[in-house]
C-alpha cells in the first residue's frame, strides 16, 4: 500500500507543504536506506515519484503525485523545491546529463547516503539555473570548512612539539 504526502492533489496552495515534507523524509536518510525522488517532466505534466528501498530490498513507495507544469510550477515550486534540498548538506553531487540524447535534460543531486533526486524533462537552460541556485550556498559551505581546517592541525602539531620537548628532557635526565 502507498503512502501519500498530501491529502489532497498538488496545487499552487499546498506546493511549500508539499516542499516540506519532502524535505523531511530527505532528513530522515541514512546509510541503511535510499530515498528516491523523480520528478518526471512530459510537455505540461509532471509526475512525481517518491520511494524509499531499504538495504534488505524493502520498499516504501509514496503516492504519485501528477500536476500541470505552467510557469508557477517551474518558477514557483522548482525553485523552492531545490532552494529547500540546499539545506540539507548531505548532497555531495549535482550535474546536469542527457540521459535520453534528446533536446531535454535531467538535474540531479546525490547525497552521501546515496539518495538520488531527479528531475527530469528540463530544458538546457532551466537545468543550468537549478544547478546555479542549488550551487549558490556553497560559499557557506567553503566558509565553514575553511574556518575549521586547520585548528585541528595547528593542535596535533603543538602536542608534537610538546611531546618532543618532555622526551627530550627524559633523555637528558636519563643521561646524568
Amino acid at each position: 500500500m502507498k503512502n501519500s504526502l498530501l491529502d489532497c492533489n498538488l496545487t499552487e496552495e499546498n506546493y511549500n507543504d508539499y516542499i516540506e515534507r519532502v524535505y523531511n523524509i530527505f532528513r530522515l536518510s541514512s546509510k541503511k536506506s535510499s530515498i528516491i525522488l523523480r520528478l518526471n517532466i512530459k510537455k505540461e505534466k509532471c509526475i512525481i515519484e517518491l520511494k524509499i528501498i531499504s538495504q534488505n530490498g524493502d520498499k516504501e513507495e509514496f503516492s504519485d503525485v501528477s500536476f500541470r507544469c505552467n510557469d508557477l510550477f517551474y518558477n514557483v515550486f522548482l525553485d523552492s523545491l531545490i532552494k529547500k534540498l540546499n539545506d540539507n548538506d548531505d548532497f555531495i553531487i549535482n550535474d546536469i546529463v542527457n540521459l535520453d540524447n534528446d533536446e531535454y535534460v535531467t538535474f540531479r543531486l546525490v547525497s552521501s547516503n546515496n539518495d538520488l533526486i531527479t528531475i527530469d524533462g528540463l530544458s538546457k537552460e532551466k537545468a543550468e539555473y537549478l544547478k546555479d541556485l542549488f550551487s549558490s550556498d556553497e560559499k557557506k559551505t567553503d566558509n565553514l570548512i575553511s574556518n575549521n581546517s586547520g585548528i585541528a592541525n595547528i593542535w596535533i602539531f603543538i602536542l608534537m612539539i610538546v611531546i618532543l620537548i618532555i622526551a627530550f628532557i627524559l633523555v637528558v635526565w636519563i643521561a646524568k
